[in-house]
């Protein structure tokens, strides 16, 4: 039986799944919007200082981020503080552009074609699966508050393999073989992970992909207990910091 958006009313999560992305694009672009221009003392805010400190080593060959997160602060600090990024494969800045960001969540900062007016804006019940290639996205930083035809978020829904094609599925392609490639030379900062139920398969491809032997550090003011039974289990050299302070004095 369907009802009188066509869907069947046993689709009814679908339907409350495009409002809930609406709701969070909207609501990331309002706090974006709060913070119009980074605070000066940026600089001395111990991510921002480590960033620095591996763009300008010349014993790092490259910084491959991986971000969760639907908001561009991370993006913010980086223009603040000079630092080149690109986010393979939308963005291509060659083989000196040391950072490599990855949103295999989705962002605010995705775009798709060109905006339509704000005027015809509503939720889009019917194309339930509405999908396009990652060369498709467009990355956008300012006037964000636009009626775009695709959202690009992606909650989170305890399974890392849901979709097999896609935007998220090239990016995961091009990172995961980068986390494969990791071993004792290398340093994996984790930061900020709850291990949620439904975060938990994903989180686990990525912690059992690289050599036991690399270096681990997790940041994380309130430990998961189970999440660093996980860690403990799988990595030689791990330790855990309460406070990112703790960057300002990694020797590189």
């Amino acid at each position: 039986m369907k009802g009188e958006n066509g869907i069947n009313k046993s689709q009814k999560y679908l339907l409350a799944y495009k409002e809930l992305t609406s709701y969070l694009k909207y609501l990331f672009i309002h706090f974006n919007d709060k913070i119009d221009l980074m605070p000066q003392d940026i600089n001395s805010w111990a991510w921002a200082s480590f960033f620095s400190a591996l763009d300008n080593s010349e014993d790092v060959d490259e910084v491959t981020i991986i971000t969760y997160n639907y908001d561009i602060w991370l993006e913010r600090v980086l223009q603040s503080i000079n630092i080149e990024f690109e986010l393979p494969p939308m963005t291509k800045k060659g083989d000196k552009c040391k950072f490599k960001l990855f949103k295999p969540h989705g962002s605010i900062s995705f775009k798709y074609k060109e905006d339509l007016p704000l005027s015809s804006f509503n939720i889009n019940y019917q194309d339930l699966k509405a999908d396009c290639s990652s060369i498709d996205i467009k990355i956008k930083y300012d006037d964000l508050c636009t009626n775009n035809p695709i959202i690009f978020l992606i909650p989170p829904a305890g399974d890392v393999n849901r979709t097999k094609n896609g935007w998220n599925t090239s990016l995961r392609q091009i990172y995961e073989p980068k986390i494969k490639e990791m071993n004792k030379n290398d340093l994996m900062i984790i930061s900020g992970i709850s291990y949620w139920h439904v975060d938990r398969a994903e989180i686990d491809s990525i912690l059992i992909a690289p050599s036991n032997e690399i270096d681990l550090i997790n940041i994380n003011p309130a430990m998961d207990k189970y999440f660093e039974s996980v860690i403990n289990s799988l990595f030689n050299n791990y330790i855990h910091f309460d406070s990112s302070e703790i960057l300002k004095e990694l020797v590189l």
